[in-house]
């Protein structure tokens, strides 16, 4: 059923980007794919197969989660290091492992039996988890008398001079601290000139009327890559330089104003990416291939096996000979997978795969795996929590199904959320609407599928004690039970916020 396909990505030590669907199989010979489990803040280096003790020129340095072949020699287990191959052919040692006080640590080992990353811990409270991947920068971060970078511009230039500084500085430099200061104005950066600088970095950056981004085309808050454009040399140094960006504000413990979509967030967890993910990036396209999918007569439809972006001119073959070959009863679940593959990943390869190393020369994913985030936790850790009103939320809400404004189920509700800590607010505007952000303009400005406004919505739902809320993003519709108390009602939505709200049931 490709409803249920889930592809993750894999991303090579030189920022090549393949596709994973299902288990990783043997290489031809006895080449596997290995996965670096663990590596030191600076990365694991590749040394001379002849001469271990020799670095090897030209290597990158491996960062955890970094995908490649490799294969042991004749002496198997006992053998201290791993053959790997490079993206550029040449063949080099990493070391299997190392031994720490006493203990055996692994930093390489095949992807079929590599440990799993940490669990998503849905029990463990947000703060708790951000607090981990505080200690964890902390950790990496220079000391002030090790050095500093300097960042002096006009207010008005400051995205551009941090572009510039993320294409030339080198790795080490975004783990020291930043000063700002800006050009003909008094103020001192005692703090509050880094939270308007980084604000400023990210609304340049992540601009979605430029060439790099764009909105989903479902709700106009969160933004994508913007997929089949010009990648040049340009390109992918700017992508780089955002993904350099998005982490050191990050690893600095500043939130700014970019909400990255949620297929994004779980690149950047190494997270499987799903078929219902689709929804937030293009709504009326998912709606579409669940129509195909559903109907009875694909043929009727004339589609061929082409795609046409919505910003794009240019229509993609879905494989070989795809403007010839028509899609039928018998082949519409080939097409929607290949559509879904095309437009989730393969469109979006090369610039996805150079935002993910910038990112990563900041911020090693061992550092968010360490945090066990979730992708609403990431987009919560990145953007920070949108002051949430809930008067404002409670005066443009809909009713339906039976409800209305006085039906006891409807005053628990409310009662419920107005006795949430933000960040358990924030998750649970997720859960309703896809992200945390409240647009420009409060509740009232809600948007449903296709850009046009929709107002939040309470849909009585049956099933009473034995039935869960189901949240329906593209509508900002939540079909609530109608529980018997207000503690079955808290016991029941405090469970599904201790989980990740951005999963999709058949329900």
């Amino acid at each position: 059923d490709v409803r249920r396909a889930s592809w993750r990505r894999l991303l090579g030590p030189r920022g090549a980007l393949a596709w994973e669907n299902g288990k990783t199989s043997p290489r031809a010979g006895d080449w596997v794919d290995h996965v670096v489990v663990s590596c030191g803040a600076f990365g694991l280096g590749v040394v001379e197969p002849e001469n271990p003790a020799r670095p090897m020129a030209g290597a990158p340095r491996l960062q955890a989660g970094d995908v490649l072949e490799g294969r042991i020699g004749e002496e198997g287990d006992d053998a201290t290091h791993v053959r790997v191959r490079l993206d550029d052919g040449r063949e080099g040692l990493v070391p299997r492992s190392r031994d720490e006080e006493g203990k055996r640590r692994v930093l390489v080992a095949p992807k079929a039996s590599a440990p799993d990353a940490a669990s998503r811990r849905p029990d463990v409270p947000f703060s708790q988890k951000l607090e981990t991947l505080r200690a964890a920068c902390a950790s990496l971060a220079v000391p002030w008398e090790e050095g500093h970078v300097d960042v002096r511009c006009r207010r008005e230039d400051v995205a551009s001079a941090a572009s510039a500084l993320a294409a030339a500085l080198p790795a080490r430099d975004f783990r020291k601290i930043w000063r700002f200061d800006f050009l003909d104005e008094p103020g001192m950066d005692a703090g509050g000139l880094a939270r308007e600088a980084w604000a400023a970095v990210a609304a340049g950056i992540f601009d979605p009327s430029g060439p790099r981004w764009r909105l989903a085309a479902v709700d106009d808050a969160t933004i994508q890559v913007r997929p089949r454009q010009k990648y040049d040399a340009a390109a992918r140094r700017d992508y780089r330089a955002a993904g350099r960006l998005a982490a050191k504000a990050l690893f600095d413990g500043q939130t700014v104003p970019a909400h990255l979509n949620v297929p994004l967030l779980k690149h950047l967890l190494s997270l499987p990416v799903t078929f219902a993910d689709l929804e937030h990036v293009d709504a009326r396209l998912y709606h579409s291939c669940l129509a195909v999918l559903d109907g009875a007569n694909a043929d009727a439809l004339c589609l061929t096996f082409c795609y046409r972006d919505r910003d794009g001119d240019v229509s993609s073959e879905l494989g070989p000979g795809g403007n010839a070959r028509d899609v039928t009863d018998e082949n519409k679940d080939e097409y929607v997978a290949r559509l879904f593959k095309h437009a989730m990943l393969d469109a979006i390869s090369a610039p996805l795969a150079s935002f993910l190393r910038g990112f990563y020369e900041v911020l090693p994913l061992a550092c968010l795996s360490a945090a066990a985030f979730d992708a609403g936790d990431l987009e919560l850790a990145i953007a920070g929590l949108d002051d949430v009103d809930v008067d404002d939320w409670r005066a443009h809400c809909e009713f339906s199904g039976g409800y209305d404004a006085d039906a006891p189920a409807v005053a628990a509700f409310w009662a419920f959320v107005a006795d949430l800590p933000p960040e358990k607010k924030a998750k649970l505007l997720q859960f309703v609407t896809g992200t945390s952000r409240v647009p420009a303009g409060g509740f009232a400005k809600l948007q449903g599928r296709d850009g046009v406004d929709k107002a939040f919505e309470l849909r009585r739902r049956p099933g009473g004690d034995a039935a869960f809320p189901v949240a329906h993003t593209c509508f900002n519709r939540l079909d609530l039970p109608e529980y018997s108390s207000s503690d079955v009602l808290q016991r029941i939505f405090l469970a599904l916020l201790d989980g990740d709200v951005l999963g999709f049931s058949d329900d």
